[in-house]
């Protein structure tokens, strides 16, 4: 590896960037990366001073991987550049502590009573948050007596249900809500009980994206590797996958099938010939299972659509089940209410709510039309 090659990975985003200029202000209300991108290259181009290794290493932090900007290959070139930082450098101690959501929390959540007052108290409360490179004004949540895994397990929702029901249910919960807020998961447990849908909770791991956030390679390949083979397994055996994190949903749905579907695996499984490259799509309806594509000629294609990402390492045709299986909480009840399936008969919630839309483009226009009606 050369010695610059994270200066020269972080640069090149630099550069494409800068000649487009399209997401100059496109993402200037809800992205923090690019409106420093610009302004280190209005800098740049103005003083003629270029930009330094200390700033291309904060500007590729500044990307949270949130999907708002309309190019793959950016977001893919961002997080290698900022992988290649961390390969070069490493990572600091409190960084590396806590991009193992799930170890962190399972070992505070081992003894709960005694974790709560630690960090209730004022002295060892702000000991353990610099340790751990935590703001002191930070709140951590109060660690429950017991976990969502240790409540699955008694409950016997680890287990594959005997029965044989209509709905099957293989439930990713998410580091958050298993160890900070049992609660979550357990109703929506309640949830799918109610409407008669057995749940399976198999063992999971974090889903990655911290430590693909923070560019640990390593820990996000290992912790991606078991899940794909765990969840493939359940969708083989008639799950459906339901995550009620949307960042867990995120990853599983988007970030790991991308690049899969240009892999030989796939290519070869739904039939492509020498000429075409087949891509999901609504054109072409030839394969026997009635799914449509979007034809791609290989002489022009072959050469920049592979499967040769961050997650290539990984059977593309698993990456790709588990996503096309992947269903977020809301859009799998919406789904079942709208097939008149969905037991409504709940009882009513009282209090004040607040409600929290993703940042997506379609979900401000419906927030806009919400608040004009």
């Amino acid at each position: 590896m050369e010695k610059f090659e994270p200066e020269k990975n972080a640069r090149k985003v630099v550069d494409e960037c800068a000649d487009c200029d399209i997401c100059r202000f496109l993402m200037d209300a809800d992205c923090l990366f690019f409106p420093e991108l610009y302004r280190l290259y209005d800098k740049e181009v103005e003083t003629g001073e270029e930009i330094t290794s200390t700033e291309l290493r904060k500007l590729v932090d500044l990307c949270n991987f949130c999907a708002l900007c309309p190019c793959p290959p950016v977001r893919a070139n961002i997080i290698e550049a900022k992988t290649r930082f961390i390969d070069r450098d490493g990572l600091k101690f409190g960084v590396r502590t806590l991009e193992d959501v799930e170890r962190v929390v399972k070992l505070f959540g081992a003894f709960p009573q005694l974790t709560n007052m630690l960090l209730r108290g004022k002295a060892t409360g702000d000991l353990i948050k610099k340790a751990a490179g935590i703001h002191p004004a930070r709140q951590i949540p109060t660690f429950p007596g017991e976990s969502f895994p240790q409540w699955a397990k008694k409950k016997g929702q680890h287990t594959r249900p005997k029965k044989n029901p209509n709905h099957k249910i293989a439930y990713f919960a998410g580091c958050t809500a298993n160890y900070l807020f049992p609660e979550v998961p357990r109703a929506v447990v309640d949830v799918f009980q109610h409407n008669g849908i057995e749940v399976f909770y198999p063992e999971q791991k974090c889903c990655g994206m911290p430590a693909l956030l923070k560019g640990d390679r390593q820990l996000t390949l290992e912790f991606v590797g078991c899940n794909m083979d765990r969840l493939a397994e359940a969708v083989q055996n008639g799950y459906d996958i339901v995550c009620s994190c949307p960042t867990c949903g995120f990853m599983l749905k988007n970030v790991l099938k991308e690049g899969a579907y240009y892999s030989r695996q796939y290519q070869a499984s739904v039939g492509a010939d020498d000429t075409y490259l087949k891509m999901p799509g609504t054109r072409v309806s030839d394969h026997p299972g009635g799914k449509k594509f979007e034809l791609l000629k290989k002489i022009m294609f072959q050469s920049i659509l592979k499967d040769d990402g961050y997650f290539s390492a990984i059977d593309p045709m698993k990456r790709i089940l588990v996503a096309e299986n992947t269903y977020d909480l809301g859009e799998y009840l919406i789904a079942l209410h709208q097939s008149g399936e969905l037991n409504t008969e709940f009882g009513e919630v009282s209090g004040r709510m607040v409600y929290y839309p993703p940042a997506t483009s379609e979900s401000r226009i419906s927030a806009d039309r919400m608040r004009s009606c």
